[in-house]
């Protein structure tokens, strides 16, 4: 629920107190209100609007409440044992769900013979204050958003004996960022020189300054042509719903620091992996770079989450263990039954066996006569494109497998040019084979 009311406010634009007002309500009317509100012009400012709205839910719901009085067996019995009036009760379903659990859970008056009314009044109003400055408090779950003040980058560059450079480059960072750099910098021995450690910590985070600053900063004020005495009054653009991928890798971003290297494996897993690599990514030593780590966690979640989604048993596992790595990511890219209500096995069975014992791997039982037309096939001359030469160097270079070479052929001569010009992958000492299948896929598409 967290990450969908986040999601919503970035969507709306909506301000801190418009998300305190939304996280003091109750989980019913939350989802209600994510439901039900829809402004019609998203281009100005919401929040009054939204504001208005979820006023007008909160009187319906508490108009509800007192008609209905759908009471669950413990408030009844609750009202009942300490003889509450109206007044209690209404002021009581009134109140948050938080509150309501404590107050059931904690009243406990000494003296059962007087009326009751008066303690609980108090009571519920103690406990509503201590709730609210537990809420205030860091690190809370349901932690209010208080209005950010500048953080002390100067005291923090003392404490860890930082030079200028590193002052003036935390300097051009919005000040969330610097805040969250500050509480999750750490280092284990703090005695040798930390300008080079916090300059590899605070990398991945120039790069997201810099685009801030890259954007123009007469947005948000008046703006007057010299042509003329009119004054232009800027308008924001439409609304943009922001994609679960640029929510989860920012917030990745913002605790750990990662490479491009890191960032592009993320992008390339489907939302479930995503979604679970943010929840569950928690390095031990968050003061190091952690983009080996990462990459290594996300590849073991993709798989996981693919054996988790198809039910996989032990023997479809044991397969699916024994493939290469490109292997399994052509597997895990193109097994797609149609009929996903069955059990699966048989058919990722039948897959791995036709698509990659097909095509790389022989089967262990093969008939004399399909050896004898392989054979053949192999000798028969293979169709080349001009630049024979250069395509030879080419498959040389990356060590193309036969499977991408029959891809690289049946392309149009174009599009080999335009392959041949383009793909130069980064890491060329690891196996290139399924990134070159998926460029060359890309440029067949888009040509």
């Amino acid at each position: 629920m967290s990450i969908e009311i986040d999601e919503f406010c970035e969507k709306f634009d909506l301000d801190a107190d418009s998300k305190n007002l939304l996280l003091d309500q109750s989980e019913s009317l939350q989802d209600l209100i994510l439901s039900q509100f829809a402004p019609k012009d998203t281009s100005r400012d919401c929040n009054n609007v939204f504001k208005k709205f979820v006023q007008s839910r909160m009187r319906e719901e508490v108009g509800n409440d007192e008609e209905n009085r759908t009471l669950t067996p413990e408030q009844r019995n609750f009202f009942d044992e300490f003889q509450l009036d109206e007044i209690s009760q209404s002021t009581f379903l009134s109140s948050s769900r938080a509150l309501q659990n404590i107050v059931l859970k904690d009243f406990e008056p000494k003296d059962r013979n007087r009326d009751m009314n008066a303690n609980f009044m108090a009571f519920v109003r103690s406990r509503q204050v201590k709730l609210d400055e537990t809420r205030k408090t860091r690190g809370h779950p349901g932690a209010r958003l208080e209005s950010r003040s500048r953080p002390d980058i100067k005291n923090f560059c003392k404490k860890f004996r930082l030079d200028t450079e590193n002052f003036n480059e935390l300097k051009k960072i919005p000040y969330e960022v610097q805040e969250e750099i500050i509480e999750s910098f750490d280092p284990k021995d703090t005695s040798r020189d930390m300008n080079n450690l916090f300059a590899k910590f605070i990398k991945p985070h120039l790069v997201r300054g810099n685009d801030a600053e890259r954007r123009p900063e007469t947005r948000g004020s008046s703006l007057v042509t010299k042509t003329s005495t009119r004054t232009v009054v800027p308008r924001a653009a439409p609304c943009v719903p922001v994609s679960k991928e640029k929510v989860y890798l920012k917030k990745l971003l913002v605790r750990f620091p990662l490479n491009r290297d890191a960032e592009d494996v993320f992008k390339e897993l489907p939302d479930y992996a995503q979604r679970r690599v943010q929840i569950e990514f928690a390095p031990r030593d968050t003061s190091r770079d952690c983009s080996a780590v990462f990459i290594k966690f996300c590849r073991d979640v993709h798989v996981r989450s693919f054996c988790e989604k198809w039910n996989l048993d032990d023997n479809s596992v044991e397969l699916f263990n024994n493939l290469t790595f490109v292997e399994q990511q052509m597997t895990m890219e193109e097994f797609e039954p149609k009929d996903k209500a069955r059990d699966c096995n048989m058919k990722f069975q039948s897959f791995v066996k036709s698509k990659i014992e097909g095509n790389g791997r022989p089967a262990k039982r093969e008939r004399p006569e399909t050896r004898e037309r392989m054979e053949r096939e192999e000798r028969r001359p293979r169709k080349r494109p001009r630049q024979a030469d250069e395509f030879q160097d080419f498959v040389d270079k990356y060590r193309l497998n036969r499977r991408s070479i029959s891809i690289f052929e049946s392309l149009s001569r174009t599009v080999q040019n335009i392959v041949l010009a383009k793909f130069k992958p980064r890491d060329t000492k690891t196996d290139c084979n399924a990134v070159f299948i998926k460029f060359a896929k890309a440029e067949e598409h888009r040509n």
